[in-house]
């Protein structure tokens, strides 16, 4: 099958339009400055340009640390192995975020929760006793065809 340039495929075969991740981004990494977020533990202010280190450094490492303690130690190197993103240096997991999100993955299309289409779940909880689905982001709705 013959991709275009502007579409990738995610893990569960679906194409994405590189052209509309990047409007989003960009939505998004305006939308994340705005709100003036705070890092834990003096990490200072949050914003889109530091906001994948701060999620790694946070949450992700840290949670990659105690999973790895929970292993005996072949089971470590095996895991390891198979994962040769991170570093581990006997009690601390490392890792770049790209890396961590080549490895996982997308698992939504986009956008990921407002779908153009309305077939997604979560445009349904924005429904009425008599319309089934609703819009809840400019954007989307901007997007669909005037629905």
């Amino acid at each position: 099958m013959d991709i275009p340039n502007a579409l990738v495929i995610t893990k569960k075969g679906d194409m994405m339009d590189q052209e509309l991740s990047s409007q989003l981004k960009a939505i998004f990494e305006d939308y994340l400055n705005s709100l003036g977020l705070q890092g834990l533990n003096g990490y200072g202010q949050l914003s889109a340009d530091n906001f994948a280190d701060y999620l790694v450094q946070a949450y992700l490492a840290p949670g990659c640390s105690r999973f790895l303690l929970k292993k005996t130690e072949a089971e470590r190197d095996a895991y390891l192995a198979q994962n040769p993103w991170i570093t581990w240096d006997g009690s601390t997991a490392g890792f770049a975020f790209d890396d961590f999100a080549r490895h996982a993955g997308r698992m939504k299309t986009l956008p990921s929760f407002d779908d153009f289409d309305l077939n997604m779940a979560e445009p349904v909880l924005f429904g009425s006793e008599t319309v089934n689905a609703r819009h809840f982001t400019d954007y989307s709705a901007a997007h669909d065809g005037g629905t």
